[in-house]
C-alpha cells in the first residue's frame, strides 16, 4: 500500500475511533467489525489489474468490490475439498507424466523446471475444471498454450514499459498481437463451454457427491437462476485457467528450487515418502496418502512467502 493509501486509511481509523468513543488504545472489537464492514475504498484493485480485463473481464480476480463479494457467494460451493477428492485421478495422472518428463531431463546439465511444472498444472487446472484436456505438456507449441504463455509475457511487459501505460500507444504496439492471443484464447474457452452445456442440457452433469465442479456449478447459475450470462461463464473460466496454474506453479517450482539446496530435507521427504509407498512408486496417490504426508505438507507450504522475497531460504532452514 502507498503512502498515500496509509495516510488515507489511518484517518479512517481515527475516524470511526472518535465515532466510536475509542480514541485512547486504539480500535477494539465491535470497532474493527465497524471499520471492516464500512470500507476505506483501498480495497479496490490496483491500476495494473485493468490490463487483464480485456481476457478476464470483470471476474473475481479484476471486479470492484460491489461485484466481487456476490460473485465469490455465488462461487464459494466450488472451493470445497469435497471437490478436489474427485479430480485425484486427474492429479495422478498428469503428475506421473510431468514425473517421466523431469526424469529425461536429468540426463541434460540444466534444464528449467519452471516451465514443465507450469504446463502440467495447466493441464490439470483445464482438465478438472472443463472436461477437457490442452495436452500442454506433451504439445507445448500448440495454439493455445503459445497464446497464453504470450499474453502473460505482454501485460509482464507493458507494467514494466512506463510508455506502454498508455492505452493509445500500448493499442499502437504490443496491443495488436495481445487482442489477436485473446481472441484465440476466449474462442476455445466459448467452444468448450458449449460443449459442457450441451452435455448439461442432456443431464450428463459432472457432479463430485453433494458438491458441483466448477463448469457444472457456472452452468446452473446460467440456466436455472438466470444469475450469469454466458460472458460471465467466459469471465470466470479464463480467470481460474489464468490465474489458477500460474500460482499453483510458482509454488512448486519454488518449493523443488528450495529442496534442492537442502539435501537434509529431501532426505526426509525420501523417508516419508518410503514409509507410505514402499517400493511401489508407480501407484496412484490416495486421500488417505495425503493426509499421511506432514512432513511434505509442511515444505509445500514453505515456500509460499517466498515468493514475493526469493532471497530468503528461512522458511526451509526452520525444517
Amino acid at each position: 500500500m502507498h503512502v498515500k493509501g496509509l495516510f488515507a486509511f489511518d484517518l479512517e481509523v481515527c475516524k470511526v475511533e472518535r465515532e466510536c468513543g475509542w480514541e485512547q488504545g486504539g480500535v477494539h472489537g465491535d470497532g474493527r467489525y465497524h471499520l471492516l464492514a464500512k470500507g476505506t475504498g483501498l480495497h479496490d484493485k490496483s491500476w495494473h489489474y485493468d490490463y487483464l480485463k480485456l481476457l478476464l473481464g470483470t471476474g473475481l480476480i479484476t471486479s470492484s468490490v460491489e461485484k466481487w463479494r456476490p460473485r465469490r457467494k455465488l462461487l464459494a460451493p466450488c472451493f470445497h475439498t469435497d471437490i478436489l477428492r474427485g479430480f485425484l485421478t486427474i492429479f495422478n495422472e498428469r503428475s506421473q507424466t510431468l514425473v517421466e518428463y523431469l526424469r529425461l531431463e536429468t540426463k541434460k546439465e540444466f534444464t528449467n523446471i519452471g516451465t514443465p511444472v507450469t504446463l502440467t498444472t495447466l493441464d490439470i487446472i483445464y482438465e478438472a475444471m472443463l472436461g477437457s484436456s490442452v495436452e500442454a505438456l506433451e504439445n507445448n507449441s500448440a495454439q493455445y498454450i503459445t497464446a497464453m504463455k504470450k499474453l502473460l509475457n505482454i501485460n509482464m511487459s507493458r507494467v514494466l514499459k512506463f510508455w506502454e501505460w498508455s492505452t493509445f500507444i500500448h493499442d499502437l504496439t504490443s496491443g495488436r498481437e495481445e487482442k489477436r492471443v485473446v481472441k484465440l484464447i476466449n474462442d476455445v474457452t466459448k467452444s468448450v463451454i458449449q460443449e459442457r452445456k450441451k452435455q448439461y442440457l442432456n443431464g450428463h452433469k459432472n457432479v463430485r457427491g453433494k458438491r458441483k465442479a466448477l463448469m457444472d456449478l457456472l452452468l446452473e447459475l446460467h440456466f436455472e437462476t438466470k444469475e450469469l450470462s454466458e460472458e460471465d461463464i467466459c469471465e470466470e473460466v479464463n480467470t481460474f485457467v489464468a490465474a489458477g496454474h500460474e500460482t499453483v506453479a510458482h509454488t512448486i517450482t519454488w518449493a523443488l528450487y528450495l529442496v534442492g539446496l537442502y539435501p537434509d530435507v529431501q532426505a526426509k521427504i525420501h523417508e516419508e515418502l518410503d514409509g507410505i509407498f514402499g517400493t511401489d512408486g508407480n501407484r496412484y496417490v490416495t486421500e488417505t496418502d495425503l493426509n499421511d504426508l506432514k512432513y511434505l505438507e509442511c515444505v509445500l507450504k514453505s515456500p509460499r512467502p517466498l515468493q514475493v522475497n526469493s532471497s530468503s531460504t528461512d522458511g526451509m532452514e526452520s525444517l
